[in-house]
């Protein structure tokens, strides 16, 4: 009777791994949550919506300026600074009011960015005398309501040089934007301060 051979019993060491552990897991959460924390004050959100708001006025006034040339008849622009918006009005008839039937258009700023008067401007700039300072303002009529403005004429040229100012709650000298209106062409550009002098801020 022949003896039965035993196999000798193999151990898998060299198994892979199939996925990480619920430590390492954890390990890996707290390390993302803590560099996170390190990083998120540093990045200034209320600055970029500041940026924003001048850059959403400037756009508005390029609209205005080119469609009164293109319509051939007055684009008025009202600063409601109280509601923190810009209303931007299809003046067919000229008469410098918001009559039923023509477009208004409403632009906005974000939550936390409001008209404001900074102590200081661009180099060319008249002293602020509030958050739209003007030589000349034209007061204009937007739903029974008289607010400041101007006037873009259908040959592009503005009723007179502006500038609009907006800031943040916050009331950091480095959150005032303005816009520039240069009434002969009716070219609007955005500065912003930059802790002293203020520089062109792009396009």
């Amino acid at each position: 009777m022949r003896a039965l051979r035993t196999l000798p019993i193999t151990e898998h060491r060299g198994a892979t791994r199939q996925g990480f552990s619920l430590i390492e897991m954890l390990i890996v959460v707290t390390l993302v949550a803590i560099v996170t924390a390190m990083v998120m004050p540093k990045v200034n959100y209320v600055a970029y919506r500041v940026d924003v708001g001048a850059r959403s006025f400037r756009a508005a006034l390029q609209r205005a300026q080119a469609y009164a040339v293109s319509s051939q008849h007055n684009m008025l622009v009202a600063v409601d600074a109280a509601n923190a918006r810009l209303y931007v009005v299809e003046d067919v008839n000229n008469n410098l009011t918001a009559d039923p039937g023509e477009r208004v258009t409403t632009v906005a700023l974000q939550d936390g960015v409001v008209f404001g008067t900074p102590t200081s401007t661009w180099a060319g700039a008249p002293v602020p005398t509030g958050p739209i300072t003007a030589p000349t303002l034209t007061t204009i009529s937007i739903n029974g309501a008289s607010l400041p403005g101007f006037v873009f004429r259908c040959d592009g040229a503005a009723s007179s040089d502006v500038q609009l100012y907006v800031t943040s709650k916050r009331g950091l000298a480095t959150d005032f934007r303005g816009v520039n209106v240069t009434q002969a062409t009716g070219r609007a550009d955005w500065f912003k301060d930059q802790g002293g002098p203020w520089v062109l801020a792009g396009f």
